[in-house]
């Protein structure tokens, strides 16, 4: 019954990630077929109009008398005038297209710095209103379902009004630390996951920070750890798929960090980083996997096997709070350390599915 209750638990997570798939991939194709068809009806009528012009206003003001080019004039100014509109439509479906662009490929367009004032949030307010209202009349002019305004209408909310990276970074380091009479110097460790549209590794930095990235198994995110510039941070070469491994310096005592992502579509022997789990290691990232005892509902299997392979790496759970995906009540994003005076939180924002 376990097992089966194991496996209906991933089936249903997959199919809710594949109905929201198709709902983006849907929407996105619509609105590129209705773009296409836009700009061949505005060209196609262009094309005709300057035919008109070509046939009946040039050629009869070379051949024409003065006073019988005057009466031209008016005829000009109505070809100008079709010219105009379809101008018009043209600049209008490229900019809807350009919005709808950067809403599914970026996250930061409105509020790459934080918001410090009441004033800047009055005009970020305003921005993000005035987005809104020039979206949502043309979604209804192009016959958009109601299905896929309210679709559009989240991306607006959440893209233009959620909190950047940055601000993640910034809200972490001003988080208080708890006393400790055995610890010389603090160090903090967040492991967030970030939910990103589209390939952004090469445009976003973070300040005051050195970061060590590998790339993912398959097409989109990957694996960063990003150590404080006031620390010396090594990266260790590794040759294992979704894994960063990163010696710290500058502490009370050096410590390791492995930094991993374990997709549900990935085969992975743990026992492949075990020859990095020293004293003064950290192991962290999402594990996709959930464990009873580590506040999610059930044991899985991988959860059984990765509590198990924790065990026999001398590894200790440190808790945090449960629920770290947003799409269920699991609890998969797991943090493990061989030190005695660790503790962690649950850090509640952020666009992410974790």
């Amino acid at each position: 019954i376990e097992s089966i209750n194991d496996n209906l638990a991933t089936l249903i997570d997959s199919n809710k990630r594949l109905e929201n798939k198709v709902d983006l991939v849907s929407s996105n194709m619509k609105t590129v077929i209705l773009d296409i068809q836009l700009h061949h009806a505005v060209l196609a009528d262009t094309i005709n109009i300057m035919k008109d012009v070509m046939q009946y206003v040039m050629t009869a003001s070379l051949t024409a008398s003065r006073a019988e080019r005057s009466s031209l004039v008016h005829v000009a100014n109505e070809y100008y005038n079709r010219l105009h509109i379809a101008s018009s439509r043209l600049i209008n479906g490229y900019q809807f297209n350009q919005l709808n662009h950067q809403v599914q490929l970026m996250s930061t367009s409105l509020i790459t710095n934080t918001v410090q004032t009441d004033q800047q949030s009055v005009s970020i307010y305003k921005s993000t209103e005035n987005a809104k209202d020039e979206a949502m009349p043309q979604l209804e002019i192009w016959n958009f379902s109601t299905k896929d305004q309210k679709l559009v209408l989240s991306l607006l909310d959440e893209w233009y009004s959620d909190i950047t990276l940055n601000a993640v970074v910034e809200q972490w380091e001003n988080a208080g630390i708890a006393p400790s009479k055995n610890q010389k110097e603090y160090i903090k460790i967040l492991c967030y996951n970030v939910e990103e549209i589209g390939e952004l590794w090469n445009t976003c930095r973070l300040p005051h920070f050195n970061t060590f990235y590998q790339k993912r198994t398959n097409k989109n995110g990957g694996v960063c750890i990003a150590v404080g510039k006031h620390l010396k941070a090594t990266r260790i070469e590794v040759n294992i798929p979704n894994t960063v491994v990163i010696d710290v310096a500058g502490l009370s005592e050096p410590i390791l960090i492995i930094g991993i992502y374990w997709p549900t579509s990935q085969q992975r022997d743990l026992d492949e980083i075990l020859p990095y789990v020293v004293d003064g290691t950290i192991l962290s990232g999402d594990f996709n996997a959930t464990v009873k005892k580590w506040n999610s509902p059930i044991t899985d299997r991988r959860g059984a096997h990765v509590k198990e392979w924790i065990n026999e790496s001398n590894l200790d759970y440190i808790p945090s709070t449960p629920d770290s995906s947003k799409r269920s009540l699991r609890n998969i994003d797991l943090s493990f350390s061989n030190m005695s005076t660790i503790s962690s939180e649950t850090l509640f924002f952020g666009t992410s599915d974790h």
